[in-house]
């Protein structure tokens, strides 16, 4: 038997047989000394493998480890690249969303304009119409307090109330009008012009009778004689009425058929056309 690297004669016993290529070599020539031989024990020897074999391992092995680490640099580049691509399709749709939103906020923003716009034209019509329907009533007066006859002669009643605030005022008609207490109806009564209106309503404030001062056998309750309001100024009086004490409002006032309010003596007046002027009471 021959040594696989000198080519001379080696004893088995002295010599390591490699695992791997099945080749015999002096121990000295794989640079083993007889120390290190001598310590092997039989299953080391078993697995011996000489130094080609192992560098052809080790070749194998690395080339093998930069496969891997190749596979593994293309698998995370094409992850990374995949994230990427998915990536800027969500940037994309995101972008897309936004605009969407900011298209729907736009058009929002314009209904919410032109629905403004179209509250306060609705809002001026009704006050147009208002006052045209407010001038149909310049001539009459509205009567609370006076209490409810049998057989009563509603006009004969004003023109009775009239005289007793020495007024000669011609009434053209007067009746009832139902309210929430039955037993309070109001008396509407509508005169010949308005200056005859405005002299009525102005003695009974100055004078603030109450009933029996205009007839004996009336109760004592007070009498109240006003310019005959429509549903929007009444509503719109009393929302103000309310407002202006919330708000701390000292004066809250008809000049005719104007709503006025003062918040104190060292303020400016104000008038209420309609529900928008509310927000000039803060």
């Amino acid at each position: 038997m021959n040594c696989g690297k000198c080519r001379d004669e080696l004893i088995k016993e002295d010599g390591l047989f490699c695992m791997e290529c099945k080749t015999c070599f002096h121990h000295y020539c794989q640079g083993m000394n007889d120390n290190s031989f001598g310590k092997m024990s039989k299953n080391t020897k078993s697995k011996w493998v000489c130094s080609d074999c192992k560098t052809e391992w080790n070749n194998k092995k690395g080339n093998q480890s930069n496969s891997d680490k190749n596979d593994e640099i293309k698998q995370l580049t094409d992850s990374v690249k995949y994230m990427s691509d998915k990536f800027d399709q969500f940037n994309l749709t995101v972008g897309k969303i936004l605009n969407e939103m900011k298209e729907l906020r736009d058009q929002n923003q314009k209904l919410f304009e032109k629905n403004e716009k179209l509250s306060t034209e609705v809002q001026q019509l009704k006050t147009k119409i208002d006052e045209l329907d407010q001038k149909s009533l310049e001539n009459a007066v509205e009567i609370t307090g006076i209490p409810i006859m049998r057989n009563e002669d509603c006009k004969s009643i004003v023109q009775e109330i009239s005289e007793k605030l020495e007024i000669n005022c011609d009434v053209l008609k007067a009746y009832r009008i139902t309210t929430k207490h039955k037993t309070d109806m109001k008396i509407i009564a509508w005169l010949s012009n308005n200056n005859d209106r405005n002299r009525l309503v102005t003695e009974a404030k100055k004078n603030k009778w109450a009933a029996n001062q205009y007839r004996g056998d009336w109760p004592s309750s007070k009498i109240y004689i006003n310019n005959h309001l429509t549903k929007f100024r009444r509503l719109l009086l009393w929302k103000t009425k309310t407002l202006a004490k919330e708000k701390g409002y000292k004066y809250v006032w008809m000049n005719s058929t104007d709503i006025l309010v003062r918040k104190d003596e060292n303020t400016k007046v104000t008038r209420i056309y309609d529900e928008i002027d509310l927000n000039k009471i803060i």
